[in-house]
């Protein structure tokens, strides 16, 4: 029997720990298992975690940005030139899960990073770009040397236009009730921006507003915006190994009805099925019944530990015998 562990981090454990410690129960019953460490996108402490992952794939290893403006701040002076870059081979990797309250200049800050200069600053925050025509993006290509560039972030985030009524400015403007002229300039601002690109549907384009407006310019050097999930299974080749698998287990910190498994369970049950694969989860905890995970194509979900309750490596194994026992054939 061959069996992939796909596995996000434990409370306490890396991905590769818990995955490892999981694997182990299979592995005892002669399976051949396969680990894919991985994580979503959704705060600091799961970006490091995402970047754990990547080195565990054969990428460095490398923290992650820390905020550059107060959480609830209006931000448009702030630059997307504090974004965080990991180079792991061959691909230039932004990670990043933080909304447009850090920054919101369309990546402008960014591109200053990469070497791009126009006819405005492209370093002083969305605001600043206003009534900008000129920009050179050879710097950046240059920089790039035929290298990938990929946004990892959220699903959320890649739902995010830059501009206009469903834009970062309209929702974030309206949801803190600021001025709408403060608001129209900036989006203004935006506009220009997408112009001199030499993309002005980029303007309104799914994912060009992802991370604050950074999306944007990841776009318009040809990269690519996915959900850390999706860049870390593309990296492990995982559609391939879950191709050859007879069961896929996913290993999920804490399983509940609002997030749903993040963005790592949708991208893994929709692989699955293309395969026709079974899969079941195995969570620290688990709040989601039976007949609701298999809407989500999920065979079985199980906890091992009561909320609250932080199991070691070893006691994982332990607590999944049972279940391996189960799903082995």
């Amino acid at each position: 029997m061959r069996v992939v562990i796909v596995s996000a981090p434990f409370e306490g454990l890396s991905s590769r720990q818990t995955g490892t410690a999981l694997a182990r129960a299979w592995s005892d019953l002669g399976a051949e298992v396969a680990v894919v460490p991985t994580a979503d996108l959704v705060s600091d402490a799961t970006a490091s975690s995402f970047a754990q992952s990547l080195a565990d794939l054969g990428g460095p290893a490398a923290a992650c940005p820390s905020a550059v403006a107060e959480p609830n701040a209006w931000s448009t002076a702030s630059s997307s030139a504090a974004v965080f870059l990991l180079p792991s081979e061959g691909d230039l990797v932004i990670a990043d899960a933080w909304p447009a309250v850090r920054w919101h200049d369309g990546g402008a800050g960014l591109a200053h990073r990469l070497g791009v200069r126009g006819d405005r600053p492209l370093d002083a925050g969305g605001r600043a770009l206003a009534g900008v025509t000129s920009v050179d993006l050879g710097p950046a290509r240059a920089a790039l040397d035929g290298r990938r560039l990929v946004l990892a972030t959220t699903a959320e985030e890649l739902a995010k236009s830059l501009t206009g009524l469903r834009g970062i400015t309209s929702v974030l403007g309206h949801e803190r009730h600021d001025d709408p002229a403060l608001m129209l300039a900036t989006d203004q601002a935006l506009v220009d921006w997408c112009a001199a690109l030499g993309r002005p549907d980029l303007a309104s384009a799914p994912a060009a507003g992802a991370c604050g407006g950074v999306g944007a310019i990841v776009l318009a050097l040809g990269g690519e915006v996915v959900t850390a999930p999706q860049h870390l299974a593309e990296r492990a080749g995982l559609a391939a190994t879950i191709g050859h698998a007879d069961l896929v287990v996913v290993g999920y910190d804490k399983l509940e009805f609002g997030t749903k498994g993040g963005d790592l369970l949708p991208l893994v049950t929709e692989l699955a099925g293309d395969a026709m694969r079974p899969v079941v989860v195995v969570a620290r905890t688990n709040f989601i019944s039976a007949r609701e995970l298999r809407t989500m194509g999920v065979e079985a979900g199980y906890a091992l530990a009561p909320e609250g309750v932080v199991p070691t490596a070893d006691e994982v194994t332990e607590s999944v015998r049972g279940i391996a026992r189960t799903w082995c054939w």
